[in-house]
């Protein structure tokens, strides 16, 4: 599982139910916000770009800045260089599993980055219709199995 989240991305493999690896790499969807941010200033009157309003936009699926700024171009670059700078290592252990038989999966909300969750599908992880919410939805899933095989526990609805 590769967990794309603002401020880590994590590694983590998991065989028969239980946690073999855990990494927690610095390198969040907040780092290419950041990045795109900076290089904007060209098309934002010599300022940073706001990171909240990338974020939004990002988060609404398109590269709309502002009404007359489109930021597609420099999205386009700086992703391109956030996996290359930092997610790579990450993919990459991700894919040295895959060949070894186990499925690959991407959660969190950096699955949901204009063109970022076709390229991760072309490339064999699948994708839940909800990754941002997909841990949530797992530890409650989890709770409910300790709760089942534990009658003394408070129950879990």
């Amino acid at each position: 599982i590769l967990d794309f989240g603002n401020g880590t991305t994590l590694y983590s493999r998991y065989n028969r139910g239980q946690r073999e690896v855990h990494t927690a790499y610095p390198i969040g969807v907040e780092v290419l916000i950041d990045d795109i941010s900076q290089k904007m200033k060209h098309l934002n009157g010599g300022k940073i770009g706001d990171p909240s309003k990338i974020r939004f936009c990002l988060e609404m699926g398109h590269t709309r800045y502002s009404r007359d700024i489109d930021i597609k171009d420099i999205y386009s670059t700086c992703l391109k260089d956030w996996y290359e700078k930092y997610l790579k290592k990450a993919v990459n252990l991700t894919f040295d599993a895959k060949h070894q038989g186990d499925e690959i999966w991407a959660i969190g909300g950096g699955c949901l980055l204009p063109g970022f969750k076709k390229l991760l599908e072309k490339n064999g992880f699948k994708i839940l219709d909800n990754p941002v919410e997909t841990n949530v939805f797992g530890l409650l899933e989890m709770a409910k199995t300790i709760s089942s095989k534990n009658p003394a526990s408070t129950s879990i609805k």
